[in-house]
């Protein structure tokens, strides 16, 4: 048997029952009316359960405070927040360690993330400090900070910011609560709810205030450097707050941002009750919204190291080809200290530029080629020479080899001041360089020793063939012998270059016609004979062209023969006529 269909029996109903004497009849009514009292039993019960006592209290307060939160009555919350408050001022007055490590948990991340968002910006700060710091600009913001008294990396950071988003709100429509938002790192926190009531009571205030358009809504705000756009949509809207000037094309991100958070909770936008946590799903979506520019840094820090860099790099290259040059220039001027005729009075650099003052031999060597030579620039280098004559055994030898101009055969060598000629030179070259060799400068004396005199060998030979040369004549005859008559060409071309010689070098040739007869004839008529052949040679002589004032003619007759006759042979030599060749005049 059930327990709902078995009798119950209250407490009354017993004491009502005799014990004795009445059994049948609460057997009756019990068959009656056991069903009626079952559910009167059951009533009081309830009843007794519904009695304010603290045990039937907790166990339907928690649903009630549900069900008040979720039809949104705020009587409830009106009620509690007195009582709520003080209770907590009162804990805190009595101990307040329960109440920090309760909130322990909550208000360490908060911490945290305060301080590494305060980080975040004293960094981005600092790096743009940094990069300005040096820089005009970033003394005349120096000045400007000590003038307003901001930091200086604060007012970098405000020249240098083009715009930033620093936080975007999601607002319901109706209720203006705030469904959720995303923050910059860099931006100042600040109560999103707060803010979200702020604007919805700015929305209502302008609405209730101004005559406005149907379906006109509140697009911008702006205090001071901030701007806070608002983007309507049908259940939602976006607040996005913008330090700086954003361009406009922002709109259509915040616009997209808006669609995007429509198509994907727009069931919970409709529906929204008050719980915001469905919609935490869609804070990168708000985070796509977070962005800043700055301005371009004309001196930032990559240029700055690249401009350092390429100074250094220019600078170690100007340092090597100023070194080389230095160097080529140190030889430049050793080779000019060993050039003789060269003489370095000054010299100095500064600067990439070059310059040398000095005395120079004219024959000396050209200090432009030795500085070609050394590959050094010439427009680098400056200089002044003045002539002046080297003593040096060098170019003594080259300025008598310029003066003299010695021929092929002939050789100079200079010691102690003496030059020595050697060799094979014409008469006159060696008579002029007697005389020029004394207005050499250094040459302290001439020795021609061992210089042969070349037109006074050719005269010597020339007079040695002359007077070797024997013209023979017929027996007591002053006619020649016939294979005589030929001699007679040869010697003439020697007699006339005899004479052009000793002319050219400044003597005199004399030629003297000797005629000789044998010893057949009496000492008178030989004496004659002889006479008349030395004659007749020299008319023919005269005829080929020769002079005939460096001749004399003589005849010996039969004395001073050339041979003995006691053969032909000599007979012969003895009837002859022969030249001799008086040069005069010789220069040592």
């Amino acid at each position: 048997m059930s327990d709902e269909s078995r009798p119950v029996v209250t407490t009354a109903e017993r004491e009502a029952i005799p014990t004795s004497g009445g059994d049948e009849l609460q057997k009756l009514r019990h068959l009656l009316l056991g069903k009626e009292q079952s559910q009167i039993g059951r009533l009081e019960e309830e009843v007794d359960k519904c009695r304010p006592t603290a045990e039937n209290l907790a166990s339907v307060l928690p649903k009630a405070i549900d069900r008040a939160t979720a039809l949104d009555d705020q009587r409830l919350t009106d009620s509690l927040a007195p009582t709520v408050e003080k209770a907590i001022q009162i804990s805190v007055k009595k101990d307040a360690t329960p109440l920090v490590n309760a909130l322990f948990p909550v208000m360490g991340p908060a911490i945290r993330k305060a301080i590494a968002e305060t980080f975040s910006g004293m960094i981005q700060s600092l790096n743009l400090a940094l990069e300005k710091s040096f820089s005009v600009q970033g003394l005349k913001w120096r000045l400007e900070a000590w003038r307003t008294g901001k930091p200086f990396g604060e007012v970098v950071l405000l020249h240098g910011l083009v715009f930033r988003v620093e936080r975007i709100f999601l607002i319901h429509q109706k209720t203006g609560v705030l469904l959720w938002h995303a923050a910059d790192d860099a931006a100042q926190s600040q109560d999103g709810d707060m803010v979200s009531g702020m604007l919805t009571a700015i929305q209502d205030f302008v609405h209730d205030s101004f005559a406005v358009r149907q379906g006109d809504k509140l697009e911008t705000i702006q205090v001071g450097e901030l701007k806070v756009w608002i983007v309507q949509g049908p259940a939602a809207f976006l607040a996005a707050v913008i330090r700086g000037d954003a361009p406009e094309s922002y709109h259509e991100v915040l616009h997209e941002i808006l669609e995007q958070v429509h198509r994907e909770r727009g069931r919970e936008l409709a529906e929204f009750t008050g719980d915001t946590e469905p919609f935490a799903a869609i804070e990168p979506e708000l985070r796509r919204g977070l962005r800043a520019q700055y301005k371009e840094k004309e001196h930032s820090l990559r240029r700055a190291y690249l401009a350092l860099g390429a100074v250094l790099v220019a600078l170690l290259l100007w340092t090597g080809f100023l070194t080389r040059d230095n160097l080529r220039w140190a030889d430049y001027l050793a080779r000019l200290g060993s050039e003789p005729g060269l003489v370095v009075v000054e010299s100095g650099h500064r600067f990439g530029r070059y310059w040398v003052n000095g005395l120079r031999d004219p024959l000396a060597a050209d200090p432009a080629f030795l500085l070609s030579t050394v590959k050094l620039n010439p427009k680098k280098v400056s200089s002044r020479w003045q002539p002046f004559q080297s003593l040096d055994d060098k170019l003594l030898l080259n300025r008598a080899r310029a003066v003299l101009l010695p021929p092929e055969k002939v050789s100079l060598r200079l010691e102690n001041g003496t030059l020595f000629l050697s060799g094979v030179a014409p008469h006159s070259w060696i008579v002029a360089a007697r005389e020029r060799a004394r207005g050499i400068a250094g040459i302290v004396a001439l020795d021609t020793k061992t210089l042969l005199d070349e037109d006074g060998d050719r005269l010597q030979a020339l007079k040695a063939r002359v007077e070797k040369a024997e013209l023979w004549f017929q027996v007591n005859s002053t006619q020649l012998l016939p294979d005589q008559i030929d001699k007679l060409d040869s010697l003439a071309a020697d007699i006339r270059e005899i004479d052009a010689t000793a002319t050219r070098t400044g003597q005199t040739a004399r030629f003297r016609l000797i005629g000789r007869a044998d010893s057949r004839g009496t000492e008178a008529v030989n004496a004659q004979l002889s006479q008349r052949r030395a004659e007749a040679v020299g008319r023919i002589l005269f005829s080929k062209g020769l002079r005939t004032d460096i001749f004399s003619v003589d005849g010996l007759g039969a004395n001073k023969p050339l041979e003995s006759e006691d053969t032909e042979n000599g007979r012969v030599r003895n009837r002859s006529v022969v030249v001799e060749v008086v040069i005069t005049g010789i220069v040592p």
